[in-house]
C-alpha cells in the first residue's frame, strides 16, 4: 500500500482498538458476552444488519482478550 499524503505512521485503527480494550478492566469479557456466535453463524451483537461471526468488534475483544491472558 502506497503511503498518501496525510498518512500518519503508527498502529492501525484496529491495533488501537485492541490495546484500548484490553486495558479496560473485564472489557474483552463483557463485549464477548454480548459479540458471540448465535447459531445462524451471525453475530448475536450486531443487531442493525446481520454480520457473519466473527463481527469486526468481536475480531477487536478476543484479540485484546489474548493480549489481556499475554500479559
Amino acid at each position: 500500500m502506497e503511503d498518501g499524503p496525510g498518512r500518519v505512521e503508527g498502529p492501525s485503527a484496529v491495533d488501537a482498538a485492541v490495546r484500548f480494550v484490553a486495558m479496560q478492566p473485564g472489557g474483552a469479557r463483557r463485549i464477548l458476552l454480548e459479540h458471540h456466535r448465535r447459531d445462524d453463524g451471525f453475530c448475536a451483537g450486531c443487531l442493525t444488519s446481520p454480520v457473519n461471526w466473527p463481527c469486526v468488534v468481536g475480531v477487536i475483544a478476543t484479540k485484546a482478550l489474548q493480549l489481556d491472558v499475554e500479559s
